[in-house]
């Protein structure tokens, strides 16, 4: 029998992958109780940004709060979205979640699917901690949001920066005063 051309494109390949890499995360979290990836995307924006390195642990869940940055298992995706609404149902809860960048909510989560919370982000080799969503980041979204060039201009900057950190020796990123302890 000979095989067709449509045949051959395996098109289940990049989502099998991706779904095998959102499985792994998921155990190493349930296991070892944290996590640090590389961010993708711009839904989070201006909170995070594509290339961001996020350390998530995983916490007792009491009940998530609004306003704190939670890992989602979400359709076979890790989804790091911010908490905008908790409800009690039955002595679990459901959540939604909604990137900073985006308009609408995510479809209603259960806690059963929250993996960890964002604790930590790590952009330009500096550690800063996950943010309440203030009025400065609500606004810089929405200005990000309606002004595509600024948003394209904004990516491109932050693509220059993270590409000329990422070259940097590691001396030149040590502060002066630690150095001087050295």
């Amino acid at each position: 029998m000979q095989l067709q051309p449509q045949e051959l494109v395996v098109p289940a390949l990049g989502e099998e992958r991706e779904a095998s890499r959102c499985f792994l995360a998921a155990e190493t979290i349930r296991r070892f109780g944290q996590l640090q990836f590389r961010a993708h995307g711009t839904s989070m924006l201006p909170a995070i940004w594509p290339g961001d390195v996020l350390q998530i642990e995983r916490v007792p869940l009491e009940q998530p709060a609004v306003g704190q940055i939670w890992l989602a298992l979400r359709s076979g995706r890790l989804v790091a979205h911010r908490v905008v609404r908790v409800q009690s149902v039955d002595g679990d809860f459901v959540v939604w979640l909604r990137g900073d960048f985006l308009d609408a909510d995510d479809p209603e989560t259960l806690a059963s699917d929250l993996l960890g919370r964002v604790t930590a982000v790590v952009r330009y080799r500096q550690t800063r901690t996950a943010e309440v969503q203030t009025t400065t980041v609500c606004w810089w979204g929405r200005v990000l949001r309606e002004y595509h060039a600024l948003r394209a201009i904004a990516l491109r900057v932050h693509g220059w920066r993270e590409k000329r950190t990422r070259m940097l020796p590691v001396c030149a990123q040590v502060p002066i005063e630690t150095r001087a302890q050295i």
